[in-house]
């Protein structure tokens, strides 16, 4: 509530995209986590001959790039939540209206049947 008891509605930029963007930055900041631990696996002498081993790190960079995520990226994912809401709200709206001029056609059909 505001200051004079009125609901405050709290509205995500839009941006451009955003489902694109969000998606991109996601995957890049996974590449980059991936490297930066790969690379700190190779300077404290792992052995990363064995698959067990790249996989561990690929899960480490996962979990990582995950978290790193959520904090940096909240403002594109709340933009990218934003837009496929309102895209959801309008196919809504279209099958709705759509429903219910089939629904009045059929209606009206059946009607002149009756009167005939």
């Amino acid at each position: 509530m505001s200051a004079n008891n009125e609901p405050v509605t709290a509205t995500t930029p839009r941006i451009p995209h955003a489902t694109l963007r969000y998606t991109t930055l996601r995957l890049g900041l996974f590449l980059v986590t991936l490297v930066l631990i790969w690379g700190i696996a190779e300077l404290a002498g792992m052995h990363l001959d064995d698959q067990f081993n790249r996989l561990f790190l690929l899960a480490i960079a996962l979990v990582v790039s995950s978290v790193a995520s959520f904090f940096a990226l909240g403002k594109y994912r709340g933009a990218m939540s934003a837009g496929l809401v309102a895209r959801a709200g309008r196919r809504s709206e279209n099958f709705s209206e759509k429903l219910s001029r089939k629904v009045s056609d059929s209606a009206s059909f059946e009607d002149e049947e009756a009167g005939a």
